[in-house]
């Protein structure tokens, strides 16, 4: 890839689209995140080329084992601007995009840092503040939502 030709990110915008968090159903102490208190991660995205945009949803829910509704929720987007999009997006003949795989990586890893602060930020100094976000490979995250990549 030539010096032209360099990919650059950059974020344009941040929007946190919701949030709720219930009151901890149970004494504290009988909470144990990975144990009853189980998390989920959810990603989307959308790319546009003429733009070069990539707007990343991505959504956290923890949920308390046999209990149907989540107690605590966030989902936010993170609006990036690609400089070069086009060197990492590759368009198939049916239309779909393929998407290079390290630049997915490294969008999955700064949405999962955004995530993680803004769950701390909406935590604070409440009882979920006791529970952040795991730290997570997004190599290994990518790897567990796409396997046959």
């Amino acid at each position: 890839m030539s010096k032209n030709n360099e990919i650059g990110i950059s974020i344009e915008k941040i929007n946190e689209i919701s949030f709720y968090a219930k009151p901890l159903p149970m004494p504290i102490e009988e909470i144990h995140l990975g144990v009853n208190l189980l998390f989920g991660l959810g990603f989307s995205f959308d790319i546009n080329l003429k733009s070069e945009k990539v707007i990343f949803n991505t959504v956290v829910k923890y949920q308390i084992k046999d209990i149907e509704e989540p107690v605590l929720q966030l989902e936010n987007e993170i609006i990036f601007h690609i400089q070069n999009l086009k060197e990492v997006i590759k368009i198939k003949k049916d239309n779909e995009m393929d998407v290079e795989n390290n630049f997915l990586i490294t969008l999955t890893g700064v949405a999962i840092g955004t995530l993680r602060g803004m769950l701390a930020a909406n935590t604070k100094s409440t009882q979920w503040a006791n529970f952040p976000l795991p730290l997570l490979n997004p190599q290994q995250v990518i790897q567990e939502m796409n396997p046959n990549k």
